[in-house]
């Protein structure tokens, strides 16, 4: 074992990062429960309210921040410890909801054709693939 290798394995620092690794990510696996429910849950408001709950897109839009900080811990893109070891992040506001939620698509994207190179366009190629 070389000498580099040797006191980069013996850095304390290095060790005690790593056990902050495995508690975010647990705590990510954690937050992701959490996420899917709020998403069933906000698919149910919307099916019975006819909108989702304000409060729960803000929890939501919350929650994705704290995954990404999480995230960017975890892939060293951040040395900087999430929540609990820094303030609960600001998720901003959550984007406006569009007025047809996807139900119908508009009259300008129904006469649009598709470029023959896009997927599933244009005629077959040698081998009956469009």
């Amino acid at each position: 074992m070389s000498p580099e290798v040797r006191e980069n394995v013996s850095r304390g620092a290095t060790w005690i990062r790593g056990l902050y690794m495995l508690l975010f990510a647990l705590i990510f696996n954690l937050a992701e429960l959490v996420l899917a429910a709020v998403a069933l849950f906000q698919f149910a408001a919307h099916l019975l309210a006819g909108e989702p709950n304000t409060r729960l897109r803000a929890f939501g839009a919350h929650l994705g921040a704290y995954l990404q900080e999480i995230a960017a811990f975890l892939t060293y893109a951040s040395e900087d410890r999430p929540f609990p070891f820094a303030p609960w992040p600001d998720g901003g506001d959550p984007q406006p909801i569009s007025g047809n939620h996807g139900e119908e698509a508009s009259e300008e994207s129904k006469g649009k054709v598709r470029d023959e190179g896009d997927a599933g366009g244009g005629e077959p190629n040698e081998a009956g693939v469009r």
